[in-house]
């Protein structure tokens, strides 16, 4: 099947089950018996570049634009340009589970700057770089001190006009 672009009024939803009305744009569903497959069960995106870039360059783009005059975004709720997740109904004893996404930079050679994520949050302070749903949802432990040794440290953040920033690891949690 040959799709053209266009511009889509309401959902396009490319399945044979069901949605129900939560489908507001595009919707895919897909079940694989016994997956191996390296590059998306769901979906694949990949796009080639050549010569010199003009500006920055996205694989993927997903921007929530609220509309009107004066949106009400309610309180509780959260706004978020992608969700995602991983959901096992039965025990995954062996299983190595990774539900935030896996990433890549395999490159010919050693850039300026290698980074996991840029943020960008204009002039606004971040309130904390992880909202965490609850204490194991971060790995908290109870008590952890600094009286271990220090081994080293995790570069966290590179921050424009300020460097690099650290946490520093010990070898023990007390």
């Amino acid at each position: 099947m040959t799709m053209h672009a266009r511009r889509v009024s309401g959902a396009l939803v490319c399945t044979d089950r069901n949605l129900g009305a939560a489908v507001n744009g595009i919707s895919f569903y897909v079940h694989v018996t016994a997956p191996n497959n390296q590059s998306g069960m769901s979906a694949y995106f990949e796009a080639d570049i050549s010569g010199t870039t003009a500006g920055h360059c996205y694989g993927l783009g997903s921007w929530i634009n609220t509309e009107g005059v004066s949106p009400v975004l309610a309180a509780g709720h959260i706004i978020v340009p992608f969700e995602g997740g991983v959901y096992c109904g039965e025990a995954q004893a062996t299983a190595r589970i990774v539900f935030a996404g896996q990433y890549h930079a395999i490159l010919a050679g050693a850039p300026a700057s290698l980074h996991a994520w840029r943020l960008n949050s204009a002039t606004y302070g971040v309130t904390a770089l992880i909202a965490a749903a609850s204490p194991e949802s971060v790995g908290w432990v109870d008590g952890a001190g600094t009286s271990g040794t220090q081994v080293g440290y995790i570069p966290i953040a590179d921050i424009v006009s300020k460097g690099k920033v650290f946490v520093r690891c010990y070898s023990s949690a007390t």
